[in-house]
This record gives structure tokens, C-alpha cells and sequence, in this order.
């Protein structure tokens, strides 16, 4: 039933069915999750779920908790409904028309703002710690762990701003384009740059009353 929830969800926010099914395979621990033989590469602790490629599979274990698990379940079919509309592109390769790889903080960050489109304190307090810190990096340097959570700042930041339907249409326009900047001018007549540069103006503006009213750790 969450699947089939999750399914819908993800069908209104990309305005189109998938083509084929999805499997999904559940583990009923973390424990048995990381001795799975979907991949054979071993998994560590902190690998809340992923996506097999070849067979476009979603693997995700229970931890406990329903909330998490949907939001995890969520983030991979994400990933399998990217990979799913990916299979349109046929006639793309065929004629050679451009087609851009999406950089690592968009292919992180948009499963993660359709799963808790910037919702999740914990996922928050990094973003607030990187701005307090004076350490708030720009997209296209962001890697590892910090770019599931900029990427789903900055496309939370573009819903709240310009609404939900722009960060759909900025995905599509991004598989098309060349670069970010085609893109983003594409769909909000401005540079990547401009654009990153607001998000950023707007965190601070979010996070720094925050000084007024709390006290620093240290």
C-alpha cells in the first residue's frame, strides 16, 4: 500500500505514468539488507536503500520505522522512475539530440526533496550548521553526503519561491540541456549562478534570526 502511495505521488509530480513495473524488495532488518545479493559490492551502515540499475530494482530494508521507510522508499523510486522515462530516450540517441548527465547534487537531491521536501530537522541543522559556519559550499563543487542536502535545500527552495511545477519543469529541461545554465534560463530567465545565488541569500535570511534567539553550541 505505501508503495502504491508512493507510486501516485510520484506519477502526479512527473505529470506521466511509468512504463513498466517496478520490482521492490524488502528486508525485514538492516542486518539482512547489508548481506544482500541484489549487488555484490558490500554495503555500509549507512546505506539507507538503493536502486539497481540493470533490472531498474528498488531494495530497501525496515528499520522500525514506517516514516522513515517511506521516505526511503520514496527517494529510490525516484531513482527507478528516473530510470524508467529514460527508456523515451531511445529516439534522443538515435538522432544524437543533447542529452546532459544531471550533476550529482540533482540526481541526490531531487529523490530527496520529493521525500521530504526540506521537512526533515536533521537534514535542516546541516544546512543551518554550513551557514553559521561560513562553509555553505556551491552546487557544482558539493559532493558526498552534503550533496543530498543542498541539492534538496536548493530544489525546496525553488518550490516554496516559484512552486512545485518549476522544479518539474527545471528536471525536464535539465535532461534536455546542455549545461545548468541552459537550463535555468530555460525556466527562470537567469544564470545558474543568479539563481544559486538567491537560494543562498534566502538561507541566510531563513537561518540568521535564528542567532537572536538561541544560543550557540560549543
Amino acid at each position: 500500500l505505501m508503495a502504491e502511495e508512493a507510486y501516485f505521488y510520484l506519477q502526479d509530480a512527473f505529470q506521466r505514468p511509468l512504463q513498466s513495473r517496478i520490482p521492490i524488495i524488502f528486508y525485514e532488518s538492516h542486518r539482512e539488507f547489508q548481506v544482500t545479493n541484489i549487488i555484490y559490492q558490500l554495503l555500509s551502515e549507512g546505506v539507507g536503500g538503493f536502486t539497481e540499475s540493470l533490472h531498474n530494482r528498488v531494495v530497501v530494508p525496515y528499520d522500525g520505522s514506517y516514516k522513515k521507510l517511506e521516505e526511503v522508499l520514496i527517494h529510490e523510486l525516484t531513482h527507478a522512475y528516473v530510470n524508467d522515462l529514460d527508456g523515451d530516450f531511445g529516439a534522443a540517441r538515435l538522432f544524437n539530440l543533447p542529452r546532459m548527465t544531471f550533476p550529482f547534487w540533482f540526481d541526490e537531491g531531487l529523490p530527496e526533496y520529493l521525500a521530504v521536501g526540506g521537512e526533515d530537522n536533521y537534514n535542516n541543522m546541516f544546512v543551518m550548521d554550513m551557514v553559521f559556519n561560513s562553509y555553505l559550499q556551491r552546487l557544482e563543487t558539493v559532493g558526498g553526503y552534503y550533496a543530498y542536502r543542498l541539492g534538496e535545500s536548493f530544489l525546496t527552495y525553488i518550490d516554496e519561491i516559484y512552486g512545485r511545477d518549476a522544479v518539474m519543469r527545471y528536471f525536464y529541461a535539465a535532461r534536455t540541456a546542455g549545461t545548468m545554465d541552459v537550463a535555468t534560463e530555460k525556466v527562470f530567465g537567469m544564470t545558474f549562478s543568479d539563481l544559486q545565488q538567491r537560494w543562498r541569500n534566502y538561507l541566510y535570511r531563513q537561518y540568521t534570526p535564528y542567532l537572536q534567539t538561541h544560543d550557540v553550541p560549543y
